[in-house]
């Protein structure tokens, strides 16, 4: 809970969290003890407005 997986071609996993949650969601993933390698990144602001212009319009608070 409270974040959202995805496998991108054979071998990867992207994984997207609120900055609460990226702890526990490390957590989670080096205790499978197979991940090679783990890169941490913001989300940019095209995808964070992309993100938000893809939501039901009553998740959006009006101007």
């Amino acid at each position: 809970e409270g974040f959202n997986a995805r496998l991108v071609g054979e071998d990867n996993l992207e994984v997207a969290t609120h900055n609460g949650a990226k702890q526990q969601v490390l957590k989670i993933l080096l205790e499978q003890g197979d991940a090679e390698d783990i890169e941490v990144r913001q989300a940019n602001m095209e995808e964070i407005y992309s993100h938000f212009m893809t939501q039901p319009s009553a998740h959006r608070s009006a101007p």
